[in-house]
């Protein structure tokens, strides 16, 4: 996958307008992308799902099922941090949310170019749903910088406190050669077991 750009699409309320904007940027720079959509946002997503993320996989019921009522088809492949029903790859958990687990599996699926669309990890971002506040992103900015070498290289970010510690996406950047004298261990296990 080493020339495709993997879309993290997490759940701030700019989501959707920092994705179209990433995707405006993959196009200039001629590279294609595949979309890693995150926890809520499998519900909403308008477009084909390649991967689906959870941290929360007791919810892909209610979502799946709300996503086929909108006619939309399910995730090709549904990744969450252990096994559970509707899940098909599971993974390890790095603690910084699940923007950073999508990236983790990204980075497991061997791709080197990462763009967080709504992943800013930043409080006053809010949710693109529940148009709260995320208290929570403060905390979870520590796995992040737990895991800053493995990824620096491979992520960047639409907004927020991740665009700044690890720079915006440029096309520089996505037509650049990227080393990876030492591509991450795929962690995943095959569970398929659907609903």
């Amino acid at each position: 996958m080493t020339d495709t750009v993997a879309l993290v699409i997490g759940g701030s309320n700019d989501v959707l307008a920092e994705y179209v904007e990433a995707m405006k940027l993959c196009a200039a720079a001629g590279v294609p992308w595949k979309v890693f959509v995150c926890n809520s946002m499998i519900e909403d997503f308008p477009g084909v799902i390649d991967n689906g993320v959870t941290l929360h996989p007791d919810e892909l019921v209610g979502w799946l099922s709300r996503r086929a009522t909108a006619k939309r088809a399910n995730p090709v492949v549904m990744w969450a941090h252990r096994g559970f029903a509707n899940v098909d790859q599971w993974s390890r958990d790095w603690t910084g949310s699940v923007g950073l687990f999508a990236v983790k599996v990204a980075r497991e699926e061997q791709y080197r170019k990462i763009i967080g669309c709504g992943v800013p990890m930043v409080m006053e971002a809010g949710h693109f749903k529940r148009k709260k506040t995320w208290t929570s992103a403060l905390g979870f900015r520590r796995g992040w910088l737990a895991h800053s070498r493995e990824i620096r290289p491979f992520f960047r970010s639409m907004s927020g406190w991740t665009r700044d510690t690890f720079g915006p996406p440029t096309i520089e950047w996505l037509l650049s050669e990227i080393p990876d004298p030492n591509p991450p261990t795929r962690q995943s296990r095959n569970y398929h077991m659907r609903a």
